[in-house]
């Protein structure tokens, strides 16, 4: 009779002890790696875009300065998230040059790090890059697309107010521009960085 309640509360413990979460030790799961979505925009707002200059191509940018991405030093960005403008007056498709700079100043991006033609359709486009882009202690990130907005108006905004100095337009055709602070709302760019 000792023997059976012992072997009973051996049973008992073992039970326990897997589902207290208790383990032998030779686990191999992995925990995931961290991600974050860093951004200035609020959701889309469908008739909130830019376009309709036929003939011109615009570059559209999200600025994060070093202060901003010191959380992340070490981390790697794998991934922009663009919405392409839902307007009833866009096709379903359209073409766009994703972008990513380094530092430069604070009106100006620095040296292109990253350039991809794409064909996004309309909502939110999720682009892996290639070679993933280690933040430094003193990284700056220019991040974005250029695309035509002469037949349609691609570039997607929330329907907020704007971030002082993070959204940045420059006309890139026909004719070079400089690059100007975007004053209406926030572009509706987003980049993706994991641990």
């Amino acid at each position: 009779m000792l023997k059976r309640n012992m072997a009973i509360l051996i049973m008992l413990f073992l039970g326990l002890a897997s589902v207290c979460g208790c383990d032998d030790g030779d686990s191999d799961s992995k925990s995931s790696p961290a991600t974050a979505e860093l951004h200035y925009d609020g959701d889309p707002v469908p008739a909130s875009g830019d376009g309709g200059i036929p003939g011109q191509t615009n570059e559209y940018l999200v600025y994060f300065n070093a202060a901003e991405l010191q959380a992340y030093v070490g981390w790697e960005i794998t991934q922009v998230r663009i919405c392409y403008c839902e307007s009833s007056f866009n096709p379903p498709t359209h073409d766009f040059t994703v972008n990513i700079y380094g530092k430069g100043t604070t009106t100006t991006p620095g040296t292109l790090l990253f350039n991809q033609a794409y064909t996004l359709t309309k909502g939110w486009n999720t682009i892996t890059l290639s070679a993933p882009l280690v933040i430094g202690s003193d990284t700056e990130i220019w991040a974005g697309y250029a695309t035509s907005i002469g037949s349609c108006w691609p570039a997607s905004t929330d329907d907020n107010a704007y971030e002082d100095n993070k959204n940045w337009i420059r006309e890139t055709a026909p004719t070079p521009g400089v690059y100007g602070e975007w004053t209406y709302h926030n572009l509706n760019i987003r980049i993706i960085v994991q641990e």
